[in-house]
């Protein structure tokens, strides 16, 4: 597909769904998103779930197995949210890119526009995008963001712990076309003591 059809295509459907995209809940709660191609264990712990929705942020769409993305189908049809997570997994920060904002549009025409098309070919219609590695700046925001108009990051400072990290704590009151989160997975360091404390935060 030549990029300018799929920049068409893209904002096309941009349209016709975010008018009926739902309003952010008031109720307390914890966003949980998942990144990368872990579809089978996704899929092992979330299918038979009704008690917990996520959002899956996909890298590498076109390596997926047919079996893989019909369990991205069902995992969807389940109320869960498929979102991308780049072509090949490259940051904004990346050495290619450096965050420069003069390679904004190369970076959309290598990594987001061919994931957004891998996905649409498969029926997906994605809204969200997740930067790899929480890398991103606003100029990079801004250029993505006519094709996905909710954007995700992380966030980190390892002088605090996580519960006074203001800028995961999300209300009504902010705008919710960006979000930032922390990991808790190993590689953040983050122990159950500090996720709990996070927690009773959010609640």
């Amino acid at each position: 597909m030549k990029v300018g059809f799929i920049k068409f295509l893209a904002l096309l459907l941009l349209c016709s769904v975010l008018g009926s995209t739902a309003q952010a809940a008031t109720q307390p709660g914890v966003v949980l998103s998942f990144d990368d191609t872990y579809v089978d264990q996704w899929y092992d712990f979330f299918a038979h779930r009704t008690d917990v929705k996520a959002t899956f942020f996909v890298s590498y769409w076109h390596t997926l197995t047919p079996a893989q993305i019909d369990k991205l189908r069902q995992l969807e049809a389940k109320g869960n949210e498929i979102g991308a997570h780049s072509y090949s997994h490259v940051g904004v920060g990346d050495a290619t890119f450096n965050f420069d904002p003069a390679l904004t549009e190369k970076y959309v025409d290598e990594q987001v526009l061919p994931a957004l098309a891998n996905m649409l070919l498969d029926g997906f219609n994605p809204l969200s995008f997740s930067y790899p590695s929480g890398e991103r700046d606003e100029n990079y925001d801004a250029a993505i963001r006519p094709y996905f108009p909710f954007l995700r990051s992380t966030f980190a400072d390892e002088q605090k712990r996580l519960y006074q990290l203001d800028d995961i704590f999300h209300d009504e009151n902010k705008q919710y076309g960006f979000l930032s989160g922390d990991g808790i997975d190993n590689s953040y360091n983050n122990d159950l003591t500090e996720i709990e404390e996070a927690l009773l935060r959010a609640k």
